[in-house]
């Protein structure tokens, strides 16, 4: 049901705690959603697995965001079973991991409510941008690559790792209409280096209409500054 990516990408560990999550019984309606306050990796792990849909990525970093958290490191997979598997390294607003038992259930409590929501997506919110990272501004760039073997896009991001990247790039994938199969989150510094397979509501890739239109959503709302 796993893909070999996903085993590529998580320690023994991490496989263990995902597989005990996943065989919860008390898991409702196929969602699962836990927190590991401190990870192998630094910082903490939040991990999803739920039903795959075009608002999943935008509900998950809108609501991540919309607490104050700071997304590290994402890894995103689906299932043979059309299952995202998603694990996300989060820090504090003080750079720390979400140590505070309150903090970490309120996370899980609503994140599982924001997966089974029939609402659409979750408004972006916008913090301002630390002045060390306007003083390293990188200028967004979009690259487009067709995957023809697994019948998917890839979509190269490179930009300014400002606060809420990624829930206003989930933001954007909604609005227009765009389905995330697998996801590769990186940050360097103030610069972020994201892959993302992609592909339409229909599960087709993205024509060259499409990726126009994307790039120049990406561009105009990731290169504004406050």
């Amino acid at each position: 049901d796993f893909p070999e990516d996903y085993f590529l990408r998580h320690s023994v560990n991490e496989v263990i705690w995902h597989a005990q999550v996943i065989l919860r019984e008390n898991s409702i309606e196929g969602v699962r959603v836990d927190l590991c306050p401190q990870s192998e990796r630094g910082g903490s792990a939040l991990f999803l697995y739920t039903p795959v849909s075009d608002r999943l990525f935008n509900r998950t970093t809108a609501l991540i965001d919309q607490m104050g958290l700071t997304i590290t490191d994402a890894r995103i997979i689906t299932s043979r079973r059309g299952y995202a598997i998603n694990t996300y390294l989060l820090l504090d607003s003080a750079g720390e991991p979400v140590l505070d038992k309150y903090n970490g259930e309120e996370l899980v409590t609503l994140m599982k409510q924001a997966l089974l929501s029939e609402d659409g997506a979750i408004s972006v919110t916008t913090r301002r941008i630390p002045r060390r990272i306007r003083q390293f501004h990188v200028s967004t760039r979009v690259n487009f690559h067709q995957d023809e073997a697994q019948h998917r896009t890839i979509v190269e991001l490179f930009t300014t790792d400002n606060p809420g990247l990624l829930s206003h790039v989930g933001q954007i994938f909604y609005e227009q209409g765009i389905v995330i199969q697998n996801a590769k989150v990186a940050t360097f510094g103030s610069k972020a280096e994201d892959v993302f397979f992609v592909t339409d509501k229909n599960g087709d890739t993205l024509d060259a209409e499409s990726q126009t239109k994307l790039r120049e959503a990406l561009i105009e709302a990731l290169d504004q500054t406050d």
